[in-house]
């Protein structure tokens, strides 16, 4: 890497065909068919900029009146042609949907419809557009609000009816880079209309595989984020309380609207051991029940004495030098971690099977999946930071 890195936030335009694929742009100065993007500078709408895009002078085709929603934000480190220098890239992802059905007979030569696994293959196009459509259809990043409270059964989670997966907890998939607590606190809003003030703490992530049909029905890679939820001036253990009047008007104008719910109505209470053996809940409630758990401690703290205190870091600004580190102690953790595994008698296998020892990611940290890869460098660029925030001082052996 170079000794400086550079850092460029970008609003990309994605236009998706179930039947088929993604729409992508020939565009010369890039150097192959790459979805539209548009540089961001501080302050600028992504969802705006996106549709900017698609009003390049170059850009062989109008789209009046399509819209613009946020679906996700990607980050890749790669080495920019134009200023010849390493550089990581954000990138907002925004859906553009057309006003009408765009038909392939009819557009520009330059435009080409491609599906995801003929776009993986091609030769003819970018680096960041096949970085970009991979963490569309092979990664998704969902932030879970855990809300509990003392049953007479013991510590009970609230769960509602998602049309898509049967009762699960209030979620949201992480669009922005908004802090994560402030997006569980969104998804609460969102999934129980309760309006009163809320507190919410980050507990742990989980990661999951499972199908899902979005951009292509395939296997999917998920990163979930847990936040423990807390309602300061309402005790849901209380009859009648505003967290449980929100939920019965919400769920009673579903019904209005046709709406059907599985056995306890839209929503519930279930204590562990009912997450545990419950027919009718999502399979990926099994996979987060673990961290479920730690962050029913957190929301109900004295149901052990620890409480972790991570050191804090958010005054640490790193270097460019510094931040030169991250991705070669990423790397290095990989190897740490899958030489441990493999110590262990894990092996590699297409998804992960704690019976059999079998894990997708005991592969060359090249070849993980970028989401993987980001996971490795957060922890790196903690570190680098949590050695600063103690008062040591980093530098390279025969600098000045």
């Amino acid at each position: 890497m170079s000794e400086e890195l550079r850092h460029k936030t970008v609003a990309v335009a994605v236009i998706y065909d179930k039947e088929h694929g993604f729409l992508l742009w020939n565009n010369k100065r890039w150097g192959g068919y790459a979805f539209p993007m548009r540089h961001l500078e501080p302050g600028d709408d992504p969802a705006q900029a996106a549709l900017t895009a698609l009003s390049d002078p170059d850009f062989p085709l109008s789209l009046p009146n399509a819209t613009a929603s946020p679906i996700e934000c990607s980050g890749a480190f790669g080495f920019s042609e134009g200023a010849k220098q390493d550089t990581y890239y954000d990138y907002h992802v925004i859906e553009i949907r057309p006003a009408r059905p765009l038909d392939p007979a009819t557009l520009d030569p330059e435009l080409r419809f491609f599906r995801y696994e003929n776009l993986q293959a091609a030769t003819n196009v970018t680096w960041s557009t096949r970085v970009i459509a991979t963490s569309l259809v092979e990664a998704q990043e969902v932030v879970v609000a855990v809300i509990c409270r003392r049953g007479p059964s013991g510590v009970e989670f609230l769960l509602v009816h998602n049309r898509s997966y049967g009762y699960f907890f209030p979620a949201i998939r992480r669009k922005t880079h908004s802090p994560l607590e402030d997006m569980a606190v969104q998804a609460v809003r969102f999934d129980t209309s309760y309006g009163g003030p809320l507190a919410a703490k980050f507990c742990r992530e989980v990661a999951n595989i499972h199908p899902s049909t979005r951009f292509g029905a395939r296997e999917r890679r998920y990163r979930f984020y847990l936040c423990c939820v807390m309602l300061e001036e309402a005790n849901p253990a209380e009859p009648g309380n505003a967290l449980a009047k929100a939920l019965d008007d919400l769920q009673a104008a579903k019904k209005n609207a046709g709406q059907q719910f599985g056995e306890r109505g839209y929503w519930g209470w279930f204590t562990l051991d009912e997450l545990h053996r419950h027919p009718g809940l999502s399979s990926d409630v099994a996979d987060l029940l673990p961290a479920v758990a730690e962050a029913g401690e957190m929301c109900l703290p004295d149901l052990r004495s620890y409480q972790p205190k991570p050191i804090d870091t958010s005054g640490v600004q790193l270097s460019p030098e510094i931040l030169n580190l991250t991705e070669k102690l990423a790397d290095n953790a990989h190897d740490i971690w899958a030489g441990q595994r493999f110590a262990d008698g894990w092996t590699y296998g297409p998804r992960r099977d704690d019976a059999h020892k079998k894990h997708p990611c005991l592969v060359p940290y090249a070849e993980l999946p970028a989401g993987e890869k980001q996971y490795d460098r957060n922890a790196a660029m903690e570190t680098l930071k949590a050695i600063i925030a103690l008062g040591y001082r980093i530098e390279k052996q025969g600098s000045t």
